[in-house]
């Protein structure tokens, strides 16, 4: 649980861990510790425990959609499914298919497939986090002190954006903005503005849900403080009588 929480406050104060040390950190924590909740000993064996979620199916769905566009498939399929694809698939014949006037057999949807490759690893990374934190987080407890955790993130970086508008210091903490186009715009400790705006906007959600389960339990511990004290002075009798 601690390495999640490191993991969650160094990953918002990295500049949202867009580089390359900063989400290098954050994959190594969160493998290290999915590895600790997820793989379990059961009868003197290890096995991987997957928590039963009613979207685990659509995590795997996706995961075989994103691997569907760098794997080989005839170049006919591709005309059918991507004429671009094929296209730039013909244009990157090798030279001795120039010459041989070879026609292409095999091919693939994504022009490149590093950054396919590399976009499946990393949501396969925050899949694991996601189970990872199902298995962290059993019991209420656990649950109040992340959305708490959260939401002072949310509350902190809000403060920092609000001294970026009204005095502009020209960095984004240590790093000058010069080095970005955003110079003037609001951004927290992110780099790209529409990342901080996307983190504003889940964590105001969490505060009014968390706000409003608060509300509610409150609301319920009163009627039953209040039952206790009628209770006390009308008491009823137990013999019907």
């Amino acid at each position: 649980m601690y390495i999640y929480t490191a993991t969650l406050i160094w990953s918002v104060l990295l500049f949202g861990a867009v580089h390359t040390y900063a989400y290098t950190f954050m994959n190594i924590a969160i493998l290290i510790e999915t590895c600790r909740y997820s793989i379990q000993k059961n009868n003197h064996v290890l096995a991987l425990v997957i928590p039963k979620t009613t979207i685990n199916y659509l995590f795997i769905a996706f995961a075989f959609f994103i691997l569907f566009y760098i794997l080989p498939l005839p170049q006919s399929w591709i005309q059918i499914l991507s004429p671009e694809s094929a296209r730039i698939n013909q244009l990157a014949q090798s030279p001795m298919q120039v010459v041989d006037q070879l026609p292409i057999q095999w091919g693939t949807i994504a022009v490149s497939d590093f950054p396919v490759r590399n976009a499946w690893v990393q949501y396969m990374i925050y899949v694991l986090f996601f189970w990872g934190l199902i298995h962290a987080l059993n019991q209420p407890k656990y649950v109040k002190q992340f959305c708490i955790l959260l939401i002072g993130i949310g509350v902190l970086e809000s403060l920092y954006g609000i001294f970026q508008t009204f005095v502009d210091p020209g960095y984004i903490l240590w790093v000058p903005k010069a080095y970005f186009r955003n110079k003037r715009d609001t951004c927290g400790t992110f780099i790209n503005r529409n990342h901080f705006a996307a983190l504003m906007i889940m964590l105001m959600l969490l505060s009014i849900a968390y706000s409003a389960s608060q509300a509610e339990q409150k609301s319920a511990n009163n009627r039953k403080s209040l039952k206790r004290r009628l209770s006390h002075f009308l008491p009823m009798s137990t013999n019907g009588t």
